[in-house]
């Protein structure tokens, strides 16, 4: 009589309602669909609508098939499923979640523990998230002669949508005074795989040295993009702001003869205003020696004001090779406070000449290399 009594009152008593996960994962291509179970206790003579909350990254109508409030469970049923049925798009956004709660209602009980009252399923982006990179194919901008610094932010990947990519600025220059301000984030249009941000020097008339701009590339908030963890250079890297003008060298004429009426000579040339003398230094090597096989130039040449090109000349003594039919001249630029060189390029700022012995006839056939 007693267990027959407290059957009737578990049969009459509001019904448990808890939530679980059949396929806790779905995914857009190739399309696999997930599913939560909606499970009840008690009398199954009546349906039960179950009321929830729909949460997590992944946005209903957008990333899965809409669903309603609520989910009914037929009468003559414990259960039922809510499907998750994930809508494939072209947007790269990475894994998200979706979060189902069960929400409090009259018509039943949630589990008194606190468990099974939240469920969740990933759904898997079959999009490549890209990875984002930024290089300096332009690394020297210089205020003398406006010449422009160049980043790129690259991207691979899908290239369907727009990209935004945030930047943090930095470095030893400073914006609107060194160079005209750099934005705070940067836009790859849809269709494309790059963008460029331009270093555009301001001459201040200042002398202040070689300074620097730095862009470094911000994780991405939402996860459409991924960075290098590997290159620390292909997340952050800088441009040279260079603050004085440069200085390269080529070859004038490039044969002399001993005889001092036939010189050879170098050409060295500034960038940039004029309205003041430069001084250069260098150095001198070859075969053939300085003050015995030729003239020594001065110790430091001087590019005069007014004027953007030096000519440097080399003159032969009147001696004889014994042991050679010609010798060489190089004269490398040397580093000083008043000027750069480009260093990623030593025939800017290194030369050779030859001087032939014209005891041994003319130069019809000059050998090459040094």
């Amino acid at each position: 009589m007693f267990e027959r009594l407290e059957a009737r009152s578990l049969m009459d008593s509001a019904p448990v309602v808890r939530i679980s996960v059949m396929e806790p994962s779905a995914a857009e291509f190739p399309r696999e669909i997930g599913e939560f179970v909606i499970r009840r206790t008690g009398a199954i003579t009546s349906p039960l609508t179950v009321r929830y909350l729909i949460s997590g990254r992944a946005v209903s109508g957008i990333d899965f098939t809409p669903l309603d409030v609520s989910v009914t469970i037929p009468a003559g049923r414990r259960s039922t499923t809510l499907p998750i049925i994930p809508i494939d798009d072209v947007g790269v956004e990475g894994d998200e979640e979706v979060v189902i709660t069960l929400l409090d209602d009259a018509a039943y009980d949630l589990d008194a523990t606190g468990q099974n009252r939240s469920a969740a399923i990933t759904i898997r982006d079959n999009d490549r998230v890209p990875r984002v990179i930024i290089t300096t194919p332009d690394r020297m901008a210089e205020e003398v002669g406006e010449r422009v610094g160049r980043f790129i932010i690259e991207r691979s990947g899908e290239i369907d949508l727009p990209l935004v990519v945030n930047l943090r600025i930095g470095g030893s220059a400073t914006p609107n005074v060194d160079y005209i301000g750099l934005p705070d984030r940067v836009t790859i249009r849809a269709g494309r795989t790059q963008a460029s941000v331009f270093v555009r020097p301001l001459d201040d008339s200042l002398f202040e040295g070689n300074e620097t701009v730095r862009i470094t590339l911000q994780p991405s908030e939402d996860g459409s993009f991924t960075l290098s963890q590997t290159h620390p250079r292909r997340v952050s890297t800088w441009v040279v702001l260079r603050d004085r003008p440069m200085v390269s060298i080529t070859v004038a004429d490039p044969v002399a003869t001993t005889h001092p009426s036939d010189a050879a000579a170098f050409l060295i040339t500034r960038s940039g205003p004029t309205d003041r003398a430069l001084r250069i230094a260098y150095s001198l090597e070859g075969t053939a020696a300085a003050g015995q096989d030729y003239v020594r130039p001065p110790a430091l040449l001087t590019i005069p004001a007014g004027r953007s090109t030096l000519l440097v000349k080399i003159t032969g003594r009147g001696t004889q090779f014994t042991d050679a039919r010609f010798k060489t001249v190089r004269l490398t630029i040397e580093p000083l406070a008043g000027y750069n060189r480009d260093l990623s390029n030593r025939e800017s700022y290194s030369r050779y000449l030859r001087i032939w012995d014209d005891t041994q006839g003319p130069p019809y056939e000059i050998p090459t290399g040094v």
